[in-house]
């Protein structure tokens, strides 16, 4: 089927309308989450309205908390319920550094001094970054829907540096040991994961038409929303 003309502004991405627009030399582009042309024509009116009174100043910056509300709603859209209860304890974390800042005030040196207090507090790098993560992901926002110039989370975030632990797999005895001392359905999801491979989350999410009896085959949405098949053929772990 052949997609409706863009409306002036806007321009095709796969399936969904974009806004683009050029101000004080700066090439703006955000997609606007619609495919009709009508609803389009609005939100791009609307959006690069916000993106000419920010960068003309034409009004006070906002405070973090307003983008911070603007964003929940947008982000629900865009990730998972992992990811978002991931974004909410990263950032409840880092509130007592954001609480009453401007959005012009969250820059690259307070993202410093995020890192410098958190590693006194003997906050792991990996946790850190994860935490920049969802501070990252309110910035992006900030930048496609309230004219922010450029996202200064991400630079800094980059030069943090996570020190990886090897990760040594348990033997068969003490994965049985485990399954033996576990209770009740716990002993059986570590069994099954022992046999599949599966994740956790995969196994308890799991639903009956997944399940291939004919083939003996589990058919899981991973990571990603990647599907996997698992051959459940015999297990010689014991």
């Amino acid at each position: 089927m052949r997609k409706p003309k863009a409306p002036p502004g806007t321009y095709w991405r796969n399936n969904v309308l974009w806004g683009q627009a050029k101000i004080k030399g700066q090439l703006y582009r955000w997609p606007l989450h619609t495919d009709d042309p009508k609803i389009a024509k609005k939100q791009y009116k609307e959006d690069r309205q916000r993106l000419l009174d920010r960068s003309y100043q034409r009004h006070p910056s906002l405070m973090f908390a307003e983008v911070l509300a603007a964003w929940e709603p947008y982000i629900k859209q865009q990730v998972g319920e992992a990811t978002l209860i991931r974004y909410a304890c990263s950032l409840a974390q880092l509130q007592p550094f954001l609480e009453g800042k401007r959005l012009d005030e969250i820059d690259g040196a307070l993202v410093g001094e995020i890192i410098t207090e958190r590693q006194l507090d003997e906050v792991t790098n990996a946790t850190i970054k994860r935490d920049l993560v969802a501070l990252s992901s309110v910035m992006n926002f900030a930048v496609l829907k309230e004219g922010l110039a450029s996202n200064p989370v991400l630079p800094t975030m980059r030069l943090l540096k996570e020190r990886r632990q090897s990760i040594v797999l348990p033997t068969d005895e003490q994965i049985l040991r485990m399954i033996a001392r576990a209770p009740g359905n716990f002993a059986k999801l570590i069994d099954a994961g022992w046999r599949t491979g599966c994740r956790l989350s995969e196994l308890v999410t799991a639903n009956r038409p997944q399940l291939d009896h004919a083939r003996r085959q589990l058919m899981l949405t991973g990571k990603g929303n990647k599907v996997r098949v698992i051959d459940l053929a015999p297990f010689d772990g014991y």
